[in-house]
């Protein structure tokens, strides 16, 4: 695997000079390459090929989690013949610009992809991967309609901030937005992390104080708390307004523990439901799984076993194939199988669906209830369910 980078003036062992201009190939070695968008404001990317020389579809992923903690995937994608950009979100860690979450990902993610679409390396076909973030930065960008973004694997990610992550429609989430808000203001601003007990913070009255306890200083964070309504501050991170605009097949992904099954789910139904194209619609894919955030197909959750049909998912698998087929244009099956995949719990096996009639969750205890259009299908999941539910464990946005 290489690594794009540019002339930087520190000594390496070995360089391998390409005829790309004012670009040096370092064998497994890590440098950044500067990407300007629309603003002249640079992001910092990391940018991999592999070992062959050509054109090649590329895989993206903008996140505000390090870029440099993505060599191990980056070095698996490129063993498939993809190049794989990664990028720092604007205004942090090596990036320019301003730190303020989700608020520019959508526009700095289509200049990325128009830009990779122009570069020798590129063959034009774009697709994105990521978690949390950095799967919700996918759905941001994908409202632009780059014609290069052929595909995308949005994982645990959310439509809005105002009904989840931040706020559950006004309710402010003291479990988790100050630490992560506050923690992600002192990476962008190179400040020590706030050393504070985040559990009694979060009793701490008056809410708008919480931020100064920490010593860390964050616009956004202020913004949000003072934002109790939904107005113009969240509209301009949410997706919700902007389904129809999109037009890149999907692979949406959850675990029923996520606090973001339903909004996962809420972008599956309409994104099937108003992409601006019937491909785009009829190339919505859905997979829950009996984890919390993140994904984790293993089969004991706590004390509970899951059966070993739980270990019959290849994550890894299921994005290459997907990228493969949409990127690549490979016949690997992926078009015969059922768009809806999901763990019934209980039942302890993975079950496909064709249609679906209505998905939803109810939160109470954590309670998971879900009805498919298959008339063998109806689950409830919860504490009644033989006591197999455990709780939503909070993830990050």
């Amino acid at each position: 695997m290489n690594k794009i980078i540019k002339p930087t003036g520190i000594s390496l062992t070995f360089l391998i000079f390409s005829s790309i201009p004012n670009i040096v190939f370092a064998q497994d070695l890590q440098f950044e390459t500067s990407v300007p968008m629309r603003d002249g404001v640079k992001l910092a990317a990391d940018i991999y090929l592999p070992d062959d020389k050509g054109k090649f579809p590329v895989l993206l992923q903008l996140t505000p989690y390090n870029k440099d903690g993505t060599a191990e995937a980056a070095a698996h994608y490129t063993s498939l013949g993809y190049a794989v950009v990664v990028a720092d979100s604007r205004g942090i860690y090596a990036s320019e610009g301003t730190w303020t979450p989700y608020v520019n990902d959508g526009r700095d993610g289509y200049d990325l992809q128009e830009w990779i679409g122009k570069q020798e390396w590129s063959n034009g076909n774009i697709g994105m991967f990521g978690c949390s973030c950095p799967g919700f930065t996918q759905l941001l960008s994908a409202q632009y309609a780059s014609k290069h973004l052929k595909a995308i694997i949005p994982e645990c990610a959310q439509s809005d901030n105002y009904s989840a992550i931040w706020s559950t429609n006004g309710i402010y989430q003291l479990g988790l937005v100050p630490a992560w808000g506050l923690d992600q203001e002192a990476a962008a601003t190179d400040q020590k992390r706030p050393n504070v007990n985040w559990g009694e913070l979060a009793w701490h009255l008056p809410i708008a104080d919480i931020p100064k306890l920490t010593g860390i200083s964050s616009a956004f964070v202020n913004e949000s708390i003072q934002n109790h309504n939904y107005g113009e501050f969240w509209r301009k991170m949410s997706i919700r307004e902007v389904y129809n605009q999109m037009n890149v097949p999907a692979l949406h992904v959850v675990g029923w523990y996520d606090d973001l099954t339903e909004e996962t789910i809420r972008n599956f139904i309409n994104m099937r439901k108003q992409s601006a194209s019937q491909h785009a619609r009829d190339w919505q894919r859905l997979l829950i799984g009996p984890w919390d955030h993140g994904v984790k197909p293993r089969r004991y959750y706590g004390d509970v076993d899951f059966g070993k049909d739980i270990e019959n998912l290849d994550m890894q698998a299921l994005r290459d194939r997907w990228f493969n087929y949409h990127l690549k244009s490979e016949e690997n099956g992926l078009k015969e199988e059922a768009p809806i995949r999901i763990f019934v719990m209980g039942a302890n096996e993975w079950r496909d669906e064709w249609g679906i009639a209505k998905l939803f969750v109810i939160g109470c205890k954590g309670a998971v209830a879900a009805a498919f259009s298959s008339s063998h299908f109806c689950s409830v999941i919860g504490p009644q369910a033989k006591g197999i539910c455990p709780g939503v464990v909070p993830g990050a946005g």
